[in-house]
């Protein structure tokens, strides 16, 4: 009888047992200066402090709410401050029972959504002032938006760039939950995860990134003239480049901004064009004034610009101070001015106006380097200074053909009068850029013995000159390494400083790693 009992009563016990919402996996979270909770079924966005660490997998959750003698009824989001005043903070939706505060250390606020119940509850930690949590909590729920309008405030997948630093997977993975809504935020957000994940390059998410934004190459007819006319191999293109560098006065080349091959190229052929004469590097990633910085010595840092974060940008600036190359940032700040012309004017102004006789490499993004007016009639940089100061580039596109990249081994050069195509024809060449973002041979080994996904990130000790410094720094080599997988690198011989970093962007260990 007993055993007829209990099977009777099991669903009623299963249904009173205490659960996690069924809107805690749709429940998405926005780091900026703030973090931004938001719930797109619900129609929700609280603004929390950006000290807030929230749990976002659920078996964490489970195991974390327990320790913290928490609530599991209804939670919705669950985080906990990490720097003073420090509380724990319980966002749930129709919990069951009573919701009153167990003791003196509690704050509940509570307000109907939907017709359903929304409690936020904040717990004062042992020894913390109650008043500086109620201050808290009380801002979080005044913050609460719902219904058409609720996403008004949320900040904008953009935003997200300017919080990371060198936490380049925790950006990714932030970038990744953003709650895009429409095509254009879509595309924006892929772009945006595309050049985090390019940081980390090479990696399965950046790879499978790739696939989103590129397709590859399938005009027969363009295959047939690359493989019947293209100056293949890299050592032939390179010879080639130097050749064609050799007769101009500036020569521009373009990047799209997250194949960090584009930059290894450049790298590599830098002390060749340097010993030709190259004497200035022009670079539109650099932030305003940085240019200043890298002439006086400062290696590169986070602030130096957003696309320099990444590994191989940083160390093509590295090898052009090494080599005595003088920069120049050129790109227009000025708001009052067409963009295009105000890169036109800054190249000009920064070389050859003060010195008629500088020879000058450009690095550019995409189609600033078209030196022909667009279908609709746009000018791009490299026109109009082709037009305004009767100087004629030499245009090199690595983006243009990138869809047939994989034809190259590693690098192709083909002249731009092989095609009948106006947009392809508005460079002088194009370049298949298949290098490989690794070395075939090592001498550093890092295997990921922790039971999830890692950053490593291996900075130079001689640039890090204090304890913050890894966080302002641009690592040498960084990383994805999943568990139980080996990082394998070919490194210079010196001293490096080896961080390993979880996706909440905290370092879970650092070491020194001497090569010699």
């Amino acid at each position: 009888m007993n055993k007829y009992l209990l099977i009777l009563l099991l669903p009623l016990l299963t249904r009173c047992a205490p659960k996690v919402s069924n809107y805690f996996d749709s429940t998405h979270y926005v780091e900026s200066f703030y973090t931004h909770i938001v719930n797109d079924s619900l129609r929700l966005h609280m603004k929390t402090g950006g000290d807030i660490h929230f749990i976002r997998e659920k078996d964490s959750l489970k195991q974390a709410v327990k320790r913290s003698n928490g609530r599991l009824d209804g939670l919705m989001a669950y985080g906990y401050t990490k720097m003073p005043p420090h509380y724990k903070l319980f966002l749930m939706l129709n919990p069951g029972g009573t919701m009153k505060p167990e003791g003196m250390n509690e704050v509940i606020l509570d307000t109907l959504i939907q017709e359903k119940r929304l409690v936020l509850l904040c717990r004062a930690a042992s020894g913390q002032s109650l008043s500086s949590t109620r201050s808290d909590c009380n801002g979080m729920f005044r913050s609460i938006t719902t219904g058409k309008n609720y996403r008004e405030n949320l900040a904008s997948v953009f935003d997200l760039n300017k919080r990371f630093g060198n936490r380049y997977y925790q950006a990714l993975v932030n970038t990744l939950d953003y709650p895009a809504q429409g095509r254009n935020e879509e595309w924006l957000k892929l772009q945006i995860a595309l050049n985090y994940a390019s940081f980390l390059a090479p990696n399965n998410v950046y790879e499978s990134l790739l696939t989103k934004f590129i397709r590859p190459g399938t005009n027969d007819s363009t295959r047939q003239i690359i493989k019947d006319r293209a100056v293949h191999g890299k050592n032939r293109s390179y010879r080639k480049i130097l050749e064609l560098s050799a007769e101009s006065d500036i020569v521009m080349f373009n990047e799209q901004h997250f194949f960090p091959s584009h930059r290894i190229l450049l790298k590599e052929l830098l002390p060749e064009l340097k010993k030709i004469g190259f004497e200035y590097l022009a670079l539109e990633a650099l932030s305003e004034g940085q240019d200043s910085l890298l002439n006086a010595g400062h290696t590169p840092s986070i602030k130096t610009g957003y696309y320099t974060r990444e590994q191989h940008f940083a160390e093509l600036i590295r090898t052009g101070q090494e080599l005595g190359f003088h920069f120049v940032a050129y790109e227009n700040f000025d708001p009052e001015k067409d963009r295009e012309q105000g890169q036109a004017d800054n190249l000009y102004d920064k070389t050859f106006s003060k010195n008629k006789a500088a020879r000058v490499i450009v690095l550019a993004g995409v189609d600033h380097i078209l030196e022909k007016p667009t279908g609709r009639g746009k000018r791009w940089m490299a026109a109009l200074f082709k037009e305004r100061y009767d100087l004629d580039p030499l245009t090199i596109s690595q983006s243009h053909l990138i869809e047939y990249g994989q034809m190259a081994d590693p690098v192709a050069l083909i002249s731009s009068d092989n095609f009948n195509n106006d947009r392809l024809r508005s460079v002088d060449w194009l370049v298949l850029n298949n290098l490989p973002l690794l070395d075939t041979e090592s001498n550093y080994l890092f295997n990921n013995g922790f039971d999830q996904t890692m950053q490593l990130a291996l900075f130079k000790a001689s640039e890090i000159n204090k304890k913050t410094d890894p966080y302002l720094r641009i690592p040498f080599r960084t990383t994805l390494v999943n568990p139980a997988e080996t990082a394998r690198y070919r490194l210079p011989e010196g001293h490096y400083l080896q961080v390993v970093i979880d996706r909440y962007g905290k370092a879970v260990s650092e070491e020194s790693i001497f090569i010699d």
